[in-house]
């Protein structure tokens, strides 16, 4: 718990102030991108399996690219990825209690949420390792209001394991919405994502 609660006011002062996001995808979409006004409110959840490589063109005859292309496409069928999602899993059961784990909120207090879903595409950080952000949220926590943790994992022989866990986001009410702050920023800059 110490742990974390040095790396958020490590992070906070090398990085900066928190810096609040549209959405949790928003966290792996390049720099520039900006996101279309059609998107889920603020806040609120992403959609599963979507990243920064999920742009296909749909496929003549068709309303849109197939899940399963469109998976392959951000790496969420690569099976590192699908290991290292399954590592983070095995840290939450290990280390907190009926898939909830207690944490840093980001503003000088400890929380205890619960794992709703790791984001694809897993990413890889030169001299680091592999990067799953995974959202939590607390028992009584508004629907949009949610945690993002970040996860970063080595390889261990055959297996994955979890070295550290980051806060990288949490919710704060801004004008009435749920928006995420940001303590760093995850994108194609930051990691590259696996393929």
């Amino acid at each position: 718990m110490r742990r974390l609660l040095m790396i958020a006011a490590l992070s906070s002062v090398v990085v900066g102030c928190p810096q609040a996001v549209d959405t949790p995808q928003d966290a792996i979409r390049p720099g520039g991108q900006v996101t279309p006004p059609t998107q889920t409110p603020s806040g609120s959840l992403p959609p599963p399996n979507v990243g920064t490589s999920d742009q296909m063109d749909v496929p003549p005859g068709m309303d849109e690219v197939p899940a399963d292309q469109k998976q392959r496409a951000i790496g969420a069928l690569n099976a590192d990825a699908v290991a290292i999602k399954a590592a983070i899993l095995d840290y939450v059961a290990k280390n907190g209690q009926n898939g909830s784990l207690s944490f840093d909120d980001g503003q000088g207090g400890t929380v205890s949420a619960q794992f709703l879903r790791t984001h694809d595409p897993v990413r890889y950080k030169e001299g680091k390792g592999y990067i799953g952000l995974s959202d939590f949220q607390a028992s009584n926590a508004a629907p949009n209001a949610f945690y993002q943790l970040a996860f970063w994992t080595k390889k261990n022989g055959s297996e994955f394991e979890v070295f550290e866990v980051d806060l990288q986001a949490f919710p704060a009410q801004r004008g009435g919405e749920w928006v995420r702050m940001e303590l760093f920023t995850v994108n194609d800059t930051f990691a590259k994502p696996l393929q």
